[in-house]
């Protein structure tokens, strides 16, 4: 299985829906040991920032063509430890929540779980990993052209 890390950064203002900015960046160490880095930033329309966390994990996921080890690296608390304490346990409950309620995003979270199921995914604690703050400038200057 490859190793990748894939690092996200958003930016979209709470709690209001508007336009969003995000990129990620996906490094996979080869069989040979070499370094990829592949980087990719967009936006999105009419978006919250817990939806605009989802959209832009499930796009790094839609790069990756065969079976992963993936390290996930986000300042997402949403993202985080929903994937990690409840993603399961709604696909089991028809995705209904611990109060019997159709799960927030249900659609996007079963895209995300859809497509990142053949992977094996853990999620990293460095925020402020090496990359950050040249994602984060590239996605503020995506931004700052639009306004």
């Amino acid at each position: 299985m490859y190793q990748v890390r894939i690092y996200l950064i958003m930016a979209r203002k709470y709690p209001a829906r508007g336009k969003g900015y995000y990129g990620y960046r996906l490094e996979t160490i080869t069989k040979s040991g070499k370094l990829h880095v592949r980087e990719h930033y967009d936006k999105e329309e009419d978006i919250t920032a817990n939806q605009l966390a989802l959209v832009a994990m499930y796009r790094a996921f839609e790069e990756l063509k065969k079976p992963c080890e993936v390290e996930v690296f986000t300042d997402s608390l949403y993202l985080r430890s929903n994937f990690v304490g409840n993603l399961q346990n709604w696909t089991l409950n028809a995705w209904l929540n611990a109060k019997g309620e159709q799960v927030a995003n249900k659609e996007l979270w079963r895209h995300l779980d859809e497509i990142t199921k053949r992977h094996v995914v853990r999620f990293g604690t460095d925020y402020n990993y090496p990359a950050r703050a040249a994602m984060t400038e590239k996605v503020l200057k995506m931004k700052m052209a639009e306004a």
